[in-house]
């Protein structure tokens, strides 16, 4: 089982909870966790508190989406057999909506599914995310997609069809993406702004009014108007054997006391926003330390038996 985590939020009850290769996690402030096992060919990704209280996910090698209670108790939904579903949100219809391989699907939460095919070419990057004019936006290869709960898509490109990988609404009234080029704005019209002084994986708008963001070296504290104000140093880990190619992959969330968590392969932690811009290094959780220890073990006896 892979220790990799692929999506991450705050539930209603105040943990963490994360989705990674065959089971969701759930990460208390005290930093202890509880797993809950999923089918060992799971594969879930992107996750999100639903309008019922519950944690929804985008479950990919089986095309459907799931739901989790807070207690752990899992449903699965059916989705057709080529949705791939990637990354997953509450709409402001009180839907789940998601990212699919070449459409944006809805689900109600009692299970009717429902989809929009994109435009051919579009190529979706994953993220989605409910914007402040009612409609859904989400990052694609080469732009910004939006999504009306009615099923009307419009694609946005960036300059020079730059890539993004997420986004999130902004405390200005903008929507706040992120890619290995840089980062940026779009208004609810269409247009936008690029910054260069940041590239990262994943972004979150923070409870003290700031847009965070993290790569494979640093969380950032960004502000509105392009201003990188403070960065933080992640802890940097290599693999024991070369052949494995360490490429994390980030996410970031908003939690409760004003914290901004952040996990990848290797870890879980936290910074204090409300003390941030004073630029302490993030407190970390050691999430993942006894399963990366197990992964380790096992790709290298992998290794070695493949020789």
């Amino acid at each position: 089982m892979s220790a990799f985590p692929d999506g991450i939020a705050t539930g209603p009850d105040g943990n963490l909870w994360l989705t990674r290769d065959g089971e969701n996690a759930r990460l208390t402030p005290a930093g202890v966790i509880t797993t809950f096992g999923l089918p060992d060919s799971d594969l879930p990704k992107g996750i999100t508190v639903g309008p019922d209280g519950s944690l929804w996910f985008a479950e990919q090698r089986g095309h459907e989406i799931g739901r989790i209670t807070t207690a752990g108790a899992v449903t699965f939904f059916p989705l057709s057999g080529t949705a791939l579903p990637q990354d997953i949100t509450t709409g402001p219809d009180g839907n789940l909506w998601f990212t699919e391989s070449n459409a944006i699907g809805r689900m109600t939460p009692t299970g009717t599914f429902t989809e929009f095919a994109l435009p051919a070419g579009t190529n979706p990057r994953g993220a989605i995310t409910s914007g402040p004019d009612g409609a859904l936006w989400f990052t694609a290869a080469d732009g910004i997609g939006r999504c009306s709960t009615g099923g009307a898509i419009t694609l946005f490109p960036t300059p020079t069809s730059q890539q993004t990988t997420g986004i999130v609404a902004g405390p200005d009234g903008n929507l706040w993406f992120v890619g290995p080029f840089g980062w940026g704005e779009i208004t609810t019209a269409g247009s936008i702004t690029t910054y260069s002084n940041f590239h990262g994986d994943s972004i979150a708008a923070g409870s003290d009014g700031a847009i965070w963001a993290i790569n494979s070296l640093e969380l950032a504290r960004m502000t509105a108007g392009g201003s990188v104000v403070a960065t933080f140093p992640l802890p940097q880990h290599t693999f024991p054997f070369p052949s494995v190619d360490p490429l994390p992959l980030l996410r970031v969330a908003v939690g409760g006391n004003r914290r901004i968590w952040y996990a990848n392969f290797f870890w879980a932690g936290f910074a204090d926003a409300s003390a941030a811009t004073a630029g302490p290094v993030p407190t970390l959780s050691p999430l993942f330390a006894v399963a990366l220890s197990a992964l380790l073990a096992l790709a290298g006896a992998r290794r070695l038996s493949s020789a």
